[in-house]
C-alpha cells in the first residue's frame, strides 16, 4: 500500500498534515486545556489559534488549487494548440498533395513540348552536323543522300520517258546554253516536238528564246519555280510552259530562282520538307501532260551543282557534256565524270552519259573526213580517256563528227534570237551535231 507523507508540495500531503494535526489536538486536548487553564489561557485562545491554522492552511490548498487548475487549463489550451497545429499540418499536407498533383497535369504538357523541343534540337544539331561534314567534301557527295519520299513510279517512268538530255559541265563558259539553244531549234526544225527548260537564274536561255519570239524587254517570268514548288499548281502547263514557235517551247528561269533553290536546299538539309527535293521537276517531265505532248525535252543546266542541277539530273535520260575542246577543260571533264558516277548510283541509274560535245573550237579537213585539229584531238583524247577510267568503259565518249565552232555568226546573233533561225549559214553545223545528239539518244514511241 502506497503511504503518503505530511509535507506541503501537493495538496494530498496537506491533507496528510491536517488529519495528522487534527488527530494530535483530540488527543492532546484535554492536556492542553489542563495546560492552559492551570497557566490561566482559555478555551478561545486555543480554539483562535486552531482557527488560524487552518485558515492558512486553507488559503495554501486554494492557491494550489488554483494553480493545478491554471496549470490544467495551460495544458488543455496547448493541447488544444497542438491539435489545431496538427490539424493544420494535416491540411497543410493535403494541400501539397493536391497542388503537386495539379502541378503534375499544369506541367505535363511542358514537359512533354519541352522532351520534344529538346528532341528535335537534338536532330536538328544532327542534321547540320551531317550537312557541315557533307558539305567538306565537294558537292557530289553533299547531294548523295539517299532517295526519300519520291513518286513510287519514278524509275519505271524514268526508262519509259521520252529523251530528256542534260546539258551540263561545272565549268562555266564553255558555249552549253548556246548548244542547247540551237540543237533544240534543230530538232523542232525537223519536227520534233521540242520542250526546253531553264535551270540557270541568269537566264541567258530564257533570253535567248524570248528574243527569238520577240518578247518586250525587261525582266523574265521565271516559271521553272513552279515546277520547284512544294506542290504543283492546278492546270501548270498554262502557266508554266511559254511558246516560242509552233513545235519549240521553253520553260523560263530568272533571278527569283536563286531565292527558291537556296530555301529548298537549306530545307533538305534539315529534312524539313513532305518529299524529296531533287526530284520535284521530274514530277512535271515525266508526267502525261509533257511526255504526250513532246517528242524531246533538252535541260539547260547550271555552271553549278545547285538544287536546280540536281533536279534536271534526276529527271534526264542522257547526260551530254559540253566541252571547250583544249586541256584545262579535259581535266574539267573528268571531274565531272566521277561526280556523275557518284549522283547516278544513287539517284537515277537510268541516265546515260551519252557524249561530250566540243564547242568553241573548228574542224579540218584531211581527205573527206572531218577531223580535229591536232592540239584539240589530244584534249579530246585526254577529255575521254579520264571518262572511260572514271566510268570503267570502252565506248566512245567525245563526238568527233560534228562540233560548235567558234564563228562571229553563233556569238552575235543571240542578241537578236537563235543562230540556227536567224543565220541559216550555222544550220549545217547545228544539223550535224543534232543528228550525232540523235544517235545517242533516239526518239522512243
Amino acid at each position: 500500500m502506497f503511504i503518503i507523507e505530511c509535507g506541503f508540495k501537493t495538496n494530498e500531503e496537506i491533507a496528510v498534515c491536517l488529519g495528522i494535526a487534527r488527530d494530535f489536538i483530540e488527543l492532546t486536548y484535554p492536556w492542553i486545556q489542563v495546560v492552559l487553564g492551570i497557566s490561566g489561557i482559555g478555551t478561545l485562545a486555543l480554539v483562535s489559534m486552531l482557527v488560524w491554522m487552518l485558515k492558512r492552511l486553507r488559503k495554501d490548498v486554494e492557491r494550489r488549487q488554483t494553480d493545478l487548475t491554471n496549470l490544467q487549463n495551460d495544458v488543455i489550451e496547448a493541447k488544444t494548440e497542438r491539435d489545431d497545429a496538427l490539424s493544420r499540418a494535416r491540411s497543410a499536407d493535403k494541400m501539397v498533395d493536391i497542388l503537386s498533383e495539379q502541378l503534375k497535369v499544369a506541367t505535363g504538357p511542358l514537359n512533354e513540348a519541352l522532351a520534344k523541343a529538346n528532341e528535335q534540337a537534338t536532330r536538328l544539331a544532327g542534321l547540320v552536323a551531317a550537312g557541315l561534314e557533307a558539305s567538306s567534301g565537294d558537292s557530289a557527295a553533299f547531294w548523295s543522300r539517299a532517295p526519300e519520299r519520291r513518286k513510287d513510279d519514278y524509275q519505271t517512268a524514268i526508262r519509259d520517258s521520252k529523251p530528256i538530255l542534260l546539258f551540263a559541265n561545272q565549268k562555266g563558259g564553255v558555249g552549253k546554253t548556246t548548244l542547247s539553244a540551237n540543237l533544240a531549234a534543230a530538232f523542232a526544225d525537223r519536227g520534233e516536238r521540242v520542250l526546253v527548260v531553264d535551270l540557270d537564274y541568269q537566264g541567258s536561255l530564257t533570253n535567248l528564246m524570248r528574243a527569238e519570239a520577240n518578247a518586250q524587254a525587261g525582266d523574265a517570268p521565271s516559271t521553272v519555280d513552279l515546277l520547284l514548288g512544294d506542290t504543283l499548281p492546278a492546270h501548270w502547263p498554262q502557266l508554266v510552259l511559254e511558246k516560242v514557235r509552233e513545235r519549240l517551247h521553253y520553260v523560263s528561269c530568272w533571278y527569283s530562282f536563286e531565292k527558291l533553290e537556296r530555301n529548298l536546299e537549306y530545307r533538305w538539309v534539315l529534312k524539313n520538307t513532305d518529299d524529296d527535293i531533287r526530284f520535284r521537276l521530274s514530277r512535271a517531265l515525266l508526267a502525261g501532260d509533257i511526255q504526250d505532248c513532246y517528242d524531246r525535252v533538252i535541260i539547260d543546266a547550271p555552271p553549278r551543282m545547285t538544287t536546280g542541277f540536281l533536279n534536271g539530273f534526276c529527271s534526264a535520260t542522257h547526260l551530254f557534256v559540253p566541252t571547250v575542246v583544249d586541256n584545262v577543260s579535259a581535266v574539267a571533264v573528268g571531274t565531272f565524270a566521277r561526280q556523275f558516277r557518284e549522283l547516278r548510283a544513287v539517284l537515277n541509274p537510268q541516265i546515260e552519259f551519252a557524249g561530250i560535245v566540243g564547242t568553241m573550237t573548228t574542224l579540218r579537213s584531211a581527205n573527206g573526213p572531218f577531223e580535229l585539229p591536232v592540239v584539240a584531238e589530244a584534249a579530246a583524247v585526254s577529255a575521254e580517256k579520264r571518262v572511260r577510267n572514271v566510268l570503267n568503259s570502252n565506248a566512245e565518249f567525245f563526238i568527233r563528227a560534228a562540233v560548235m565552232a567558234r564563228t562571229s555568226k553563233v556569238s552575235y546573233s543571240a542578241e537578236e534570237g537563235i543562230a540556227y533561225l536567224q543565220a541559216p549559214e550555222t544550220r549545217p553545223m547545228f544539223n550535224a551535231l543534232a543528228d550525232q545528239i540523235a544517235n545517242r539518244a533516239p526518239l522512243r514511241g
